[in-house]
């Protein structure tokens, strides 16, 4: 995941810094996101970012056996 100006809007419910990385929760929705990034963000609590992501880094999973869905 990425900030992107041309990605999806999600607001930003937290932020946590970890040293080498920034965590983000966020909602996407009613859905809780959480979003990992390297170093630190300016995103505060409260923003709205966009984010994005490559096509080739997603993988899914079924829900009912947790098990990874080949071939996506």
């Amino acid at each position: 995941m990425r900030i992107d100006p041309n990605g999806i809007a999600a607001a930003v419910a937290a932020v946590e810094y970890l040293g080498a990385d920034t965590l983000l929760d966020t909602r996407l929705g009613g859905d809780s996101f959480v979003v990992r990034l390297a170093g630190r963000t300016a995103a505060e609590a409260g923003d709205t970012v966009r984010l994005a992501w490559d096509a080739a880094d997603v993988h899914w999973f079924d829900e009912a056996s947790g098990r990874r869905i080949e071939g996506t």
